[in-house]
């Protein structure tokens, strides 16, 4: 995901499991869906 290269912040995006490997890091952390944020808070 070449677009992302040099990103650090968060990344709202699906469920696809390919961009589990961009959150390894830390450096990009994951954002939470607004339809997931009930369950979360």
């Amino acid at each position: 995901m070449k677009f992302l290269h040099g990103y650090r912040g968060y990344l709202q995006a699906d469920a696809y499991t390919g961009y589990d490997r961009l959150y390894r890091s830390g450096e990009i952390v994951e954002g939470v869906l607004g339809a997931c944020a009930p369950e979360v808070l």
